[in-house]
């Protein structure tokens, strides 16, 4: 078994520290060797960023002992978490680096709170609502729960923060959006300033009141009979300009093209009475009776036109979030295009409606076969146009002859649903994407036939 000529011990194992203080603990070296030996010391750990020993060099004669001093200054900060903080204080010889030995401590950093808030910006302007934003920053060193709330002294507006609840971990910042909604419309006049405060309440420490002001301003403008008055003065010399100089100059060229034209169907009846009185003495000469003349052709066999109309229908498509939804069989969600034997469908587009801003992808399926493909993000109202039209016309069924329904649907991936708009005078339930499709078509029917 060597020989151990270096002893070290602590007389502190464990020090508890408050952030932004200082502890110390000391440590005794012994030297057992026969010769005066010098030591060196180095703290190692996490702690060694913020440790100090002093003296940083001693020489010990044999069998003799001497003390040094560890101190502690761990900053009062969030890189600093609570908690234990294990180091390790080695004790190095000069002429016997193989006798080096460690002793190992514990320190733990107390906790502490120290929470910040700022809302920006601090003045807002708008005719009903307004948007604000607060940041709630955590200095402290453990995790911090904060609750925000708002209000206004006058009752005149609603200060909703989204989200109003954070947890906020040392070091990190995050944000809450504050929505500020006058509870009147202000019509007419100079802007209002509306006074309000958000509260700032985190779970251990005292609220933080922040003081904002959203400037109200009118809905009409301070010059709005100006402008009105502007407006009208235009209209009546508008109106003057057409009955004083275009409308006798329109009349006189309508007059003139009446007289041109009235000439030119003078002259096209006389050349057909001329050319219908040829083509009889032709007959007669050829001895053709007049009525073994060709009947003039119908529009169609049966002398009967097709039936031409146009209408519209609306599509409708839902999911939650993360999931894509299913092609439904409601008819009130499809479009269901059933053709006559022998019709004809014609559709030149789609106009299809984002109306809460989700995030996803939108598909339009035609017989159930995707046709086009677009991303909802930042799509309010889109109209889709097939090109060439989309043509639809009667099928087989079976084999046999008939007709078989074209169905037109809209299928979603929600990948976040927006904000619920009310519909009938009720909010729809968060959490879920909505788009709605118009289809606007042309049909043409054959006529029946006897």
């Amino acid at each position: 078994m060597p020989f151990v000529s270096t002893h070290a011990t602590l007389d502190a194992p464990t020090l508890d520290i408050e952030p932004g203080a200082t502890a110390s603990c000391g440590v005794t070296i012994r030297n057992s060797s026969p010769i005066i030996e010098q030591y060196r010391f180095e703290v190692v750990g996490p702690a060694a960023g913020w440790a100090t020993i002093e003296p940083a060099v001693v020489n010990i004669y044999p069998d003799n002992d001497a003390e040094v001093s560890v101190t502690f200054s761990p900053p009062r900060s969030s890189r600093v978490p609570a908690g234990e903080v294990p180091y390790a204080v080695r004790v190095l010889p000069a002429e016997n680096p193989a006798a080096a030995t460690a002793v190992e401590g514990l320190v733990r950093i107390r906790p502490f709170f120290q929470t910040t808030a700022e809302i920006s910006p601090r003045t807002s302007r708008g005719r009903r609502r307004a948007r604000h934003e607060v940041a709630v920053d955590n200095t402290g060193n453990v995790p911090v729960h904060v609750e925000l709330s708002g209000g206004d002294p006058d009752g005149q507006l609603t200060v909703r923060p989204r989200p109003s609840m954070l947890t906020v971990q040392p070091g990190q910042a995050l944000f809450s959006a504050i929505d500020v909604r006058a509870r009147r419309a202000y019509w007419r006049g100079q802007p209002i300033t509306r006074p309000f405060q958000v509260m700032v309440s985190p779970g251990d420490g005292a609220p933080i009141v922040l003081d904002a002001n959203m400037l109200q301003v009118a809905i009409l403008p301070r010059n709005i009979l100006k402008w009105v008055a502007a407006i009208l003065a235009l209209i009546i010399l508008a109106a003057a300009a057409w009955f004083l100089l275009a409308k006798p100059a329109i009349d006189s060229a309508a007059q003139k093209a009446a007289e041109d034209a009235a000439g030119q169907s003078a002259a096209a009846v006389q050349a057909a009475q001329s050319a219908a009185a040829a083509a009889n003495r032709r007959l007669d000469k050829a001895g053709i009776p007049p009525d073994g003349a060709a009947p003039a052709p119908s529009a169609t066999p049966s002398g009967k036109a097709p039936v031409v109309a146009n209408a519209s229908t609306q599509l409708a498509a839902h999911a939650n979030n993360g999931q894509q939804s299913a092609v439904t069989t409601d008819p009130r969600d499809l479009a269901t295009l059933v053709p006559v034997k022998g019709g004809v469908y014609t559709v030149p587009q789609i106009d299809i409606t984002n109306p809460q801003k989700d995030t996803g992808t939108i598909e339009i399926l035609v017989d159930g076969v995707p046709k086009w493909t677009q991303a909802l993000d930042n799509l309010f109202e889109l109209p889709f146009k097939f090109d060439p039209a989309l043509v639809l016309t009667t099928a087989k069924a079976g084999g046999q002859d008939g007709t078989k329904p074209h169905v037109l649907a809209i299928r979603i991936n929600c990948t976040k649903a927006g904000d619920p708009i009310p519909l009938n005078g009720k909010v729809q339930g968060g959490g879920t994407c909505r788009e709605y499709g118009s289809v606007t078509y042309t049909s043409v029917t054959p006529p029946a036939t006897n």
